[in-house]
């Protein structure tokens, strides 16, 4: 495969997972996931909708569909699971959600055993099943009902909560109206969240407020928080605040 990085994705995989799975995935933002390729490996052939999916534009030559799974030696070989950049878990909506979280603890299991230093990212429906994930190998797991109760909490005390969070961490949707409103709102919606696990040596002794400054200056990036090993994750912690290594 062509490609700087290469992330595998499996487990249920359906064709409206997989739409927006690649839809945020390949991106064609400013951090280049143009070098990106997907694997896909699930169980099955490729529904028809999927087939018309991998052929557009935007997909076509950037995803490899595969029909295998991560419990098969063999399969973890043919998608080329120890050297991907990523592994990720989609589980079906329409599952049984302890049965669903069982199979997913299973893959991680798999996917651990034959790619140790691989981070793998997987989803679970309840929250028995995030733990039992952690534990079966996955570096990171979230729990779909856990995180509709929270959106809905905070929607109950924050109006439009859920909207702003979705539309911070999706890819921005085409422009399909000129009317002075939807500029306004187009150009909000272009701002994403992002997650930068490391920053340049140059960084570390810098205030919070300093390196703010740095980044917004060149290309408007606006830091809204840190995180470390120490600390956690902190929201604008203030000039006080010095980054540290690690």
């Amino acid at each position: 495969i062509n490609a700087e990085y290469m992330g595998v994705l499996t487990g249920s995989v359906q064709d409206r997972q997989l739409s927006s799975f690649l839809a945020d995935f390949l991106a064609d933002d400013s951090l280049g996931h143009v070098h990106f390729h997907v694997v896909v490996m699930a169980p099955t052939e490729p529904s028809v909708a999927i087939q018309r999916m991998l052929t557009l534009p935007p997909w076509r030559g950037r995803v490899t569909y595969i029909v295998g799974t991560p419990c098969n030696s063999e399969d973890l070989k043919r998608a080329s699971v120890p050297d991907a950049a990523a592994c990720f878990i989609l589980s079906a909506h329409d599952a049984d959600p302890e049965d669903a979280d069982a199979l997913s603890g299973l893959w991680s299991a798999a996917l651990r055993s034959t790619a140790p230093e691989v981070p793998i990212y997987a989803q679970a429906h309840q929250s028995s099943g995030v733990r039992r994930l952690l534990h079966s190998g996955a570096s990171e797991a979230i729990g779909r009902n856990h995180v509709k109760l929270l959106l809905l909490g905070h929607s109950a005390t924050c109006r439009g909560f859920h909207t702003l969070f979705a539309n911070l961490i999706t890819a921005t949707p085409p422009r399909l109206c000129s009317a002075p409103w939807a500029q306004q709102y187009h150009h909000s919606v272009e701002v994403n969240l992002y997650c930068t696990r490391k920053l340049p040596p140059s960084f570390i002794g810098v205030n919070f407020m300093e390196l703010s400054r740095l980044l917004y200056r060149p290309q408007g990036t606006m830091v809204v928080g840190v995180r470390s090993k120490r600390h956690g994750v902190l929201l604008n912690p203030g000039v006080g605040y010095v980054i540290e290594k690690g």
